[in-house]
């Protein structure tokens, strides 16, 4: 496929980071450039062509908000027609603003890694593109108790055990808190070996965290500690774990 842009523009710098990942993950013929204000997308704009544009609505102390940006884009002759979605914490201006600009869509924050990529691929028009990337993702499957648990690995950020609680947190920020039998957690790492699923990084006795969703590790030895995107707390990294972070690690030295 030729290569096609997106542009992303959100004031939250983590948010950005976060919808960059997720399309660069599903869509690798799509480059994705990212700003903080409507000014800068406007100087995107002017030396690059765009396939699709994810518009924040609010964006602090510019006095511009993404729906004048919107308007702005549909000013423009080559972009007429471009999808435009726009993703917001406000859910009741979505009508008002999918008509005022006669955007593409509409997310409500936060939303879930599948509705942005859903959205994302239906406005550049790849579904089948889409479909088979869904057929080729990784699941997670264990047992609970007689319950089959399966968990597409592309939406889990971390999973901890602790005092009998399986904690598994997605990507989304979305936390789940289940009872666990003993001996859960070395299942679900049998699971990973057997599917040789490497995403999943053991960094702690019953602690797993997405590698790709680590957004720094500080600290060092015992005191190491993992950030994920979207979790506030931070993780404990066991020394002898510390292999597992390798990469990250070298990204920041």
């Amino acid at each position: 496929m030729n290569e096609k842009r997106a542009l992303i523009m959100d004031d939250e710098e983590r948010e950005t980071e976060r919808m960059k990942k997720i399309l660069a993950g599903t869509f690798p013929e799509l480059a994705v450039d990212t700003c903080k204000t409507p000014k800068e997308a406007t100087e995107w704009i002017r030396n690059h062509r765009y396939a699709v544009f994810l518009l924040d609505i609010e964006i602090v102390g510019s006095g511009v908000t993404g729906i004048h940006l919107a308007e702005w884009i549909r000013q423009q002759n080559a972009y007429l027609n471009t999808p435009i979605i726009f993703i917001s914490n406000h859910r009741h201006l979505r009508n008002r603003v999918l008509q005022r600009v006669c955007s593409y869509d509409f997310l409500v924050k936060p939303y879930e890694p599948n509705e942005l990529i859903e959205t994302v691929g239906e406005a550049l028009g790849i579904r089948e593109y889409l479909r088979k990337k869904y057929e080729q993702a990784e699941t997670l499957q264990f047992r609970l108790g007689h319950t089959i648990c399966r968990y597409n690995v592309n939406e889990i950020a971390c999973i901890q055990l602790l005092k009998g609680v399986l904690t598994i947190m997605r990507i989304s920020g979305r936390v789940e808190e289940i009872r666990a039998e003993k001996g859960v957690f070395d299942e679900i790492l049998k699971q990973l070996s057997e599917q040789k699923i490497d995403r999943l990084r053991r960094i702690h006795r019953t602690i797993l965290v997405n590698i790709d969703q680590i957004q720094r590790v500080e600290g060092e030895g015992r005191e190491l500690t993992v950030y994920l995107f979207n979790c506030s707390q931070p993780l404990p990294v066991s020394r002898g774990f510390r292999e597992n972070i390798r990469e990250v690690l070298m990204d920041e030295e």
